[in-house]
This record gives C-alpha cells, structure tokens and sequence, in this order.
C-alpha cells in the first residue's frame, strides 16, 4: 500500500523540537585577570631561550674561527714548505750549473793545452803563415833553425765582417799600381795567429823564448804571445793580473799559473785563489790587519 507523504509545517517543527535542545550555553571566556597570570612567566621564559641561543651561536662562531684559523695555518706551513723546497731546488740547480760549466770549461782548456795565440801577428801578401812564424822565430825568438818545434796547426783565427769591410774600406782602390810595386806594403794586415803544437816541452820553449825578448819588434810592430784559452778563462786571468801589484806591494810572492790559478806566498804560507774576488777579499783582510797592527801615531806638538 502507498505511502502518503507527510506535510511539515512550522507548527510541527516547533512541536517536534524540545526546549532543552534549543537552549544554548554560553563560550567560555578567560578572564584578563587569568590572562596577565599567564604572563610573566612566558615572558620570564624568553630571555633564558634568547641567552641559551645567543651561546650557541657564540660557540658555533668561535668554532668556526677555530677552524679557519687552523685551516690558514695549515695553508702557511704548507706555503711556507713549498717555498723552502723552492729555494733548496734553485740553490740546487744553480749549484750545478757552476760545477758543469767549471767542468765544460775545464775540458775545453784541456784540449788547447798544446794551443798559443799570437796578437798582432802579420798577414804578408803572398807569403803562407808557417813561412812568417818560421822568420819570427829566428829574427825575433833567436831560436836556430835546427830547434823550430813541429807544429800540428798553423792559421790565422776569422774576424768580423765590419773589420773586414773596414780594412776594404781603407785599401786605397785607385792606385793599384803603387800599392803592388811599394816594398813597404807587403803586410796586408795584422791579426791573431793561433799555432798548435804536438809536444808540451816545445810549447814552453817558445815561452821562455819570448819573455826573454819581449821588446823586440817584428815587422815594425810587437807580437804578443798568449796561451789559447776560454773566455771565461781569460777574464780570470784578466782579473787577477789586475791585482798583481797590489799583491807585490803588500810584501807577497804572486805566480799566476796554468790555465787560471793564482798562488800567493805570505808570510810562510801558501794560498792558492781561483777566483780574483777571493784574492781580493784577501787583500783587503791583510790591509786591515796591518792598519790595526801599526796604528798611524800623530807626532806631539
């Protein structure tokens, strides 16, 4: 059988509602006496959290300062590490490059142990250098015939091309004839004549032969006669030649031996220098000792 639909109006709703549940309680509120209770001790709370925060933020920051400081000192022991391994290499390497370039040119002034080189030698036209060496011995050296040494190499040592264009340059090329036919311009040039010999004893004949004749003129000028040696040599040798007198004067017995080593005798001992800056050094050491062993005394007025 079919429901029949029921009708609500307000009336019913009333009817079906009970006072009890239209009633409502009121919101609980709290008081502001109760409000300001709370208060004081959540703000008396705050500072303590603030202070407890400020510590670790103090310890984290010095923590961290620590750390990096560490960290810096890390960085200048190892800076300051690799900076001495720096200079041990460079003292290293420079260490070495003395004693290789001392050996180098040891061996170089090896080979021309048996080598002379002689200054202003002349050039004569037509005429092979062994002919002209042979006429300095014998007018110049006063070395006999039968005691000319062997030579293994005899030959003039090559310039510079300015040298070259200048001496063209002074040859006078318009008056060919007179220069040909003149007897007194047979010696083209002078230059530096390098002879080697096959024997050591026939090198230090003809040294012993010169220092005896050292004045002497060949072909209107003089020849000086030098051992062949490196540069670097020759400036050594250079240098302590240029404190000869001095050594002399102070009372020493200088000897400047091959190819470069300075012996000094003083006072019954023996010095041996290799580089002029130790002799000079030495020199200067000496000087003072004798200012301060004989004082200079002012005469009384």
């Amino acid at each position: 059988m079919q429901e029949r639909p029921v009708l609500v109006d307000e009336s019913s709703m009333e009817a079906s509602i009970s006072p009890g549940e239209l009633s409502l309680s009121p919101p609980t509120l709290r008081s502001p006496q109760a409000i300001s209770s709370t208060l004081p001790s959540e703000t008396a709370m705050e500072p303590a959290r603030l202070q407890s925060s400020l510590g670790t933020l103090e310890g984290a920051a010095v923590s961290t300062e620590l750390r990096g400081e560490t960290s810096r000192q890390g960085d200048n022991t190892a800076s300051s590490l690799q900076l001495k391994d720096i200079q041990k290499v460079q003292a290293t390497t420079v260490q070495d490059c003395i004693v290789l370039n001392r050996k180098t040119e040891f061996l170089e002034n090896r080979v021309r142990r048996l080598n002379l080189r002689l200054l202003n030698f002349p050039k004569v036209m037509g005429e092979q250098p062994r002919v002209t060496l042979r006429r300095y011995l014998i007018e110049v050296l006063h070395i006999s015939s039968e005691d000319i040494p062997a030579f293994n190499k005899v030959y003039f040592l090559p310039f510079s091309q300015s040298r070259e264009d200048r001496n063209y340059n002074q040859l006078d090329m318009g008056n060919l004839t007179d220069f040909f036919e003149s007897s007194t311009t047979d010696i083209m040039e002078r230059a530096t004549l390098l002879i080697s010999f096959i024997y050591e004893n026939d090198m230090g004949l003809i040294m012993r032969n010169y220092f005896q004749n050292m004045g002497t003129q060949f072909m209107g000028q003089f020849v000086e006669i030098f051992p062949d040696l490196v540069k670097a040599t020759q400036e050594r040798r250079r240098g302590f030649l240029a404190l000869r007198q001095e050594t002399r004067l102070l009372g020493a017995n200088y000897q400047l031996r091959y190819p470069c080593r300075c012996v000094v005798k003083f006072n019954n001992n023996t010095y041996i220098f290799l580089i002029p800056k130790h002799l000079k050094m030495w020199l200067n050491f000496q000087n003072r000792l004798m200012n301060v062993s004989s004082p200079i005394v002012s005469p009384i007025t």
